[in-house]
């Protein structure tokens, strides 16, 4: 297949023949991939049961909430066999309902604490609480999304120590362009305009909540969007350091304002409507701010200091700089056509932006917004990744159908590596030792060993896969397959 800058469409690509082979692993995987159309009818059911046992813990524990902690180690009773239970429903526990405050427990709620963001004391205090119940209220309302399914994946593999295993299938009302971990325990999955949602999962693979791209702009201060509704259409998403933020682009708005909205092919010469970005509470999962950008944003990236959101727009050929303190878009910094991937330095100075229209990445200076280039890293770079030490910039090409490493100091390419067909988005291990890459055409996640840019496997999933994203903690890579599913495969270092 021929592919031009077009193959970036966000639409579905064509299916596979009927008269091309499949292997055993593509066949187990093919048999239930979406088919039908993209809009299906929604379905709502509510745990009862669930909500009851959960609205008596509540009971419980308000009748013991006038201390600083409400329980601490040392603590016996039935408040502390709620709470266990709590920590077991949101992941943290694994052990038995002892109703006994032992080291077990106090270590459980460090590490709920931990990954929430807050003071890490082992203790119960008000706000552990609240945050908890909070969480497991959510997760025990997951039950009203009926379309939700999750199907255990148990492939035949000749290979006697595979390194990648496919573990489980998530579909339901999916469309999903772009799947990220919050560094939280949640997962945000972007579901473009073909389901006009944010779906968030947990680690135990529920979904916690549709949030629904709907908003009444005039109430984010932009009074003259005078609609009582607008409706987005959700592309990409970042966090911010903390996790406590998600940052969510939409390639185009729908409303009476929004007559002339972008597409892939577009120009920037076009004068295309502009986009809003949506901030997030990752707490609430309630839409806190939009921010107006450029035509058709696609990727977002938040720097480490949490300072700046930065958005590729795809349309107007620029680049939104957005002061995360006053959620603001303080500059646009022109830079040709089709920016999409960003990616930016440990210390917060320099973004570098692959921009897909041409061979080349731009380095935008974030302190006096000059702009130099890396010329000639190969055809349609898509997305851009640097390890956490600011060392080697990797990238797809998108046009080349490989893979690029690249000195960020000196700009030198070290190697390429063909992983699959239309490679399209990449993560990092926590230790930079391993690349995952989804390649869109190929159907395949690929594991590359960084230090020799060697493949060492390539797995089959579903077709056209397009995000991808790895929680460090258990190791576990969720793809987002464009016809309609979430791949989850356990790798193992």
């Amino acid at each position: 297949m021929t592919k031009g800058i077009n193959s970036e469409q966000d639409t579905v690509q064509k299916q596979p023949g009927d008269g091309e082979t499949l292997s055993n692993q593509e066949k187990l995987l093919d048999h239930t991939v979406f088919k039908g159309t993209w809009k299906k009818s929604h379905q709502f059911g509510l745990a009862t049961g669930s909500l009851l046992l959960l609205t008596l813990s509540v009971i419980t524990f308000s009748q013991a909430s006038s201390t600083d902690f409400l329980l601490k180690k040392g603590s016996q009773g039935t408040e502390v066999s709620h709470l266990q239970q709590r920590l077991k429903e949101a992941g943290y526990w694994s052990g038995n309902i002892t109703g006994n405050y032992d080291e077990l427990t106090k270590n459980a709620v460090k590490s709920f604490q931990k990954e929430q963001g807050i003071v890490v004391n082992g203790k119960l205090d008000e706000k552990t609480n609240s945050i908890l119940i909070n969480r497991t209220e959510k997760k025990s309302l997951a039950s009203r999304y009926l379309d939700h399914q999750v199907e255990d994946l148990n492939p035949t593999d000749e290979r006697l120590n595979p390194q990648l295993k496919l573990q489980k299938r998530i579909k339901g009302d999916l469309a999903p362009k772009s799947v990220v971990y919050s560094g939280n325990g949640l997962f945000f999955v972007q579901n473009m305009m073909y389901e006009h949602s944010i779906n968030v999962y947990d680690r135990q693979f529920n979904l916690i909540k549709k949030i629904q791209d709907e908003v009444k702009l005039s109430d984010y201060g932009y009074a003259d969007f005078k609609d009582s509704r607008y409706q987005g259409s959700p592309v990409e998403v970042a966090f911010s350091p903390d996790g406590q933020s998600a940052y969510i682009s939409n390639y185009e708005m729908f409303g009476s304002e929004f007559t002339n909205p972008g597409y892939d092919t577009c120009e920037p010469s076009d004068q295309f409507d502009p986009s809003f970005i949506y901030q997030v509470n990752t707490q609430t999962l309630e839409i806190k701010n939009v921010i107006q950008v450029g035509s058709v944003p696609k990727f977002v990236a938040v720097s480490p200091n949490n300072r700046w959101v930065l958005v590729s727009n795809w349309c107007s050929g620029d680049l939104s700089i957005i002061d995360s303190q006053s959620h603001q878009e303080i500059k646009r910094i022109p830079l040709g056509q089709f920016p999409r991937g960003i990616a930016i330095d440990p210390q917060s100075k320099l973004a570098y932006i692959a921009v897909m229209g041409t061979s080349d990445i731009a380095v935008v200076n974030l302190e006096d917004y000059t702009v130099n280039w890396m010329y000639d890293v190969g055809l349609y770079p898509r997305h851009l990744v640097l390890d956490s030490l600011g060392k080697y910039l990797y990238v797809t090409l998108n046009g080349d159908d490989h893979v690029a490493k690249i000195d960020r100091k000196t700009g030198e390419i070290i190697s390429k590596i063909f992983t699959g067909s239309a490679p399209r988005s990449m993560v990092l291990s926590a230790d930079n030792q391993f690349l995952y890459v989804v390649n869109y055409y190929s159907h395949t996640v690929s594991k590359v060993r960084t230090e020799t840019m060697e493949l060492i496997e390539n797995v089959t999933v579903d077709l056209n896969p397009i995000g991808i994203t790895l929680d460090p903690q258990t190791h576990q890579i969720w793809v987002a397959c464009y016809t309609g599913s979430l791949i989850v495969l356990q790798d193992k270092f």
